[in-house]
């Protein structure tokens, strides 16, 4: 019942959304003529190519949002300029009449040879596995538990020492009029990672022990216990970076259906409900400036935001033809060799990060630099295509978002694979990060999932190898 509806949602909304490009209510702004084309082409392609997808019944993650965000980017993003005829997202710059036509255009190919590259690789991996064992994937904690209770009562001690500052629950405080943005300084970042750390394997161990109780048992209080855990750490939030919460909320649900499997409903249910509230209540801070006039209630009943705001707001998080166009004009008016480009998954690799820190300016700096006119590090996401362009041009533009969706279907692959709680949520959070931002540049997105695999991997790691000589001492000692 839901496929078809989100089946008919997304064949009726691309062709309302081709009808009024084709047909437009307001003047379209010069430029943008062909932008009609994004969800005629997206159409095309869902139903000869994603749709049929969805049958294989693989790989659902990535195929998943792969279908959500393009419909984003592709249909709704367009529909929305054409409604209210904001076009250009970014108010405050200037980009050539002739970069926006490029990205029109550029952004159909990347879509084809996307999809095209999603397919081939599906049904490849299909076919390797098709002689392969089923794998019982009953999941269970593989590591040292002692080693997880003494870092969970460092990070503990550390919360309550220095850390209250670094975390909030829920809602971001408006007792200041200053913005809270996000935590600076290696140090606090260092002391946040281990204080989130913590709560991970705090959540991993709280969910194992309840699942355990509750196959025993058959109690729902087991279940329960559970969810109220889970939804205070997805309620936790670091900064102002609401992916956080969503890649939390997305893991969690992702752990406890496979560990609460009659509770499919509820898990979904509860965690995105909280999930969808906090980062409400993270936008009206952010975007509807809660922290200046002291009250969330008041921010809301003051904006004064139209449908040409959110639109500009959807344009730069889902990559609008203007994000695109602005890495035209800096790919066409400045030359980049592949230094740069091996210096930007360098920097953005866990351990290297340290070691290359200063020694260049990453391609994000040069964009953001580019779009506000002045020196700055970060603000725009810079897209994949646009990306690729940069470095490749356009015939080989694409292979950025392939890179993305590659290594997207190799996480899954291996969560299908694994037996370990530990590693199961260490891949899932590396697979979300992939996964909803498959047409983002990758340097930032291996930024975090290799933080995440080098310091909570390094704890499970600790764990497992302490595991493993308690048992060979175990052993050795019978023996003897």
């Amino acid at each position: 019942m839901i496929k078809s509806i989100v089946n008919l949602v997304i064949i009726i909304s691309s062709l309302l959304s081709i009808v009024i490009g084709i047909l437009p209510l307001l003047e379209i702004q010069q430029g943008y003529e062909l932008l009609w084309l994004h969800p005629f082409v997206y159409l095309f392609i869902y139903l000869f190519i994603l749709k049929p997808m969805i049958r294989f019944k693989k790989y659902k993650v990535t195929l998943y949002f792969f279908i959500a965000l393009s419909w984003l980017r592709y249909v709704l993003v367009p529909l929305l300029s054409f409604v209210s005829g904001t076009y250009n997202g970014v108010s405050y710059s200037i980009v050539t009449q002739e970069s926006i036509e490029i990205a029109i255009l550029l952004v159909i190919f990347e879509l084809f040879i996307s999809s095209s590259f999603l397919y081939i690789l599906i049904r490849f991996l299909m076919e390797r596995d098709l002689n392969k064992p089923t794998i019982n994937n009953q999941l269970k904690l593989f590591g040292n538990r002692y080693v997880y209770l003494l870092f969970i009562v460092l990070s503990f001690i550390i919360f309550l020492t220095v850390g209250r500052d670094l975390i909030q629950f829920f809602i971001i405080s408006v007792d200041s009029l200053d913005r809270a943005g996000d935590i600076q300084g290696t140090f606090l970042i260092l002391l946040r990672q281990i204080i989130i750390t913590g709560i991970i394997f705090s959540f991993l161990m709280v969910s194992s022990y309840c699942s355990k109780k509750y196959n025993i048992t058959k109690n729902k209080l087991y279940f329960y216990y559970t969810i109220v855990f889970t939804l205070l750490s997805v309620g936790i939030i670091v900064g102002e970076r609401r992916s956080a919460i969503v890649y939390t909320a997305l893991v969690s649900i992702f752990i406890l259906v496979k560990l609460f499997e009659r509770f499919k409903k509820e898990v979904v249910l509860y965690i995105i409900g909280v999930g969808v509230f906090v980062l409400m209540m993270m936008t009206i801070y952010k975007h509807f400036a809660a922290f200046y006039y002291g009250s969330y209630t008041e921010a809301i009943s003051s904006t004064d935001n139209d449908i040409g705001y959110y639109t500009s707001m959807l344009q730069a998080y889902f990559f609008g033809t203007q994000n695109v166009a602005f890495a035209v004009d800096l790919g066409r008016f400045n030359s980049f060799n592949l230094i740069n480009l091996f210096y930007d998954f360098g920097r953005s690799t866990f351990g290297f990060n340290f070691l290359l820190k200063e020694k260049m300016t990453m391609t994000s700096e040069f964009f953001n630099t580019h779009i506000y006119g002045y020196n700055m590090e970060s603000g725009h996401v810079l897209s994949a295509v646009g990306y690729g362009y940069i470095y490749f041009g356009i015939l080989f533009s694409p292979i950025i978002v392939c890179i993305n969706i590659f290594i997207s279907i190799m996480l899954e692959k291996w969560i299908d694979r694994t037996r370990s709680l530990e590693l199961k949520y260490i891949l899932s959070y590396m697979l979300v990060r992939f996964a909803t931002n498959i047409f983002v540049a990758s340097p930032p997105l291996i930024s975090v999932a290799t933080n995440m695999f080098f310091t909570v991997g390094l704890v499970y790691l600790i764990a497992l190898i302490l595991r493993s000589n308690k048992h060979r001492n175990v052993l050795t000692s019978k023996v003897m």
